[in-house]
């Protein structure tokens, strides 16, 4: 079990009052980590030097872990607002992460990679996990991919990482609208490419997404 995130990992940053908000780490030292301050603050003045908070994450196992921490300071490098959080206690596993569903929108490409020549299909994100992913296309547009393995590669972002995963078109499904789009279900390779990334950014989706780097919030 990790002790503690990496650097720039997305963590989600618990009050003693069940909120939950989503950073981002910066910066770790012995006893400290220092995260984003989250964009998404309800009330920006109840948080002060004292406060107790759990940082959570998923880790490389697909554990959700929490670390008890106190904000020693709330600071600034530049425009970006920063927590120094100091480490009051040891790291604890809160649960096996399950496999499960998230909502996600954008853009994704299809390309066959089984040697069949389909053309690529370019469609929409409807939900992802870290075994598959649902997408609407147009209808009609991947029969291609049906008349061959079905092997595919998958080209998608999750928050800020983009991500080229191969797997294979297992089905279709009619939406409300079946002469337009329909949906497929790509189910991914085993092992997963880059797996650990993946596994972060969907876990990161549960809260609203953390400033970038040298955004933050201006004082």
């Amino acid at each position: 079990m990790e002790d503690r995130p990496n650097v720039y990992d997305p963590v989600v940053l618990r009050d003693q009052a069940g909120g939950q908000y989503a950073s981002r780490v910066e910066k770790l030292a012995e006893g400290l980590v220092v995260v984003t301050q989250p964009p998404a603050l309800s009330d920006e003045g109840a948080f002060r030097s004292g406060m107790d908070l759990g940082v959570a994450w998923v880790d490389s196992d697909n554990a959700v872990i929490v670390l008890p921490a106190r904000i020693l300071a709330i600071h600034a490098d530049g425009d970006l607002l920063l927590w120094s959080l100091v480490v009051t206690g040891p790291a604890v596993m809160e649960q096996r992460r399950k496999v499960d569903r998230v909502e996600v929108t954008g853009p994704v490409t299809l390309r066959e990679s089984g040697g069949n020549g389909a053309a690529p299909v370019s469609g929409t994100l409807v939900d992802i996990s870290e075994k598959a992913v649902r997408c609407s296309v147009e209808t009609g547009s991947a029969d291609g991919f049906f008349s061959g393995s079905g092997e595919v590669i998958a080209e998608f972002s999750v928050g800020p990482a983009d991500f080229v995963v191969p797997g294979r078109v297992e089905f279709a499904r009619a939406t409300k609208n079946p002469t337009k789009f329909e949906e497929l279900v790509v189910l991914f390779d085993e092992p997963v490419a880059e797996v650990d990334a993946l596994r972060k950014q969907i876990f990161a989706l549960d809260v609203p997404t953390p400033a970038d780097p040298g955004e933050g919030v201006q004082p």
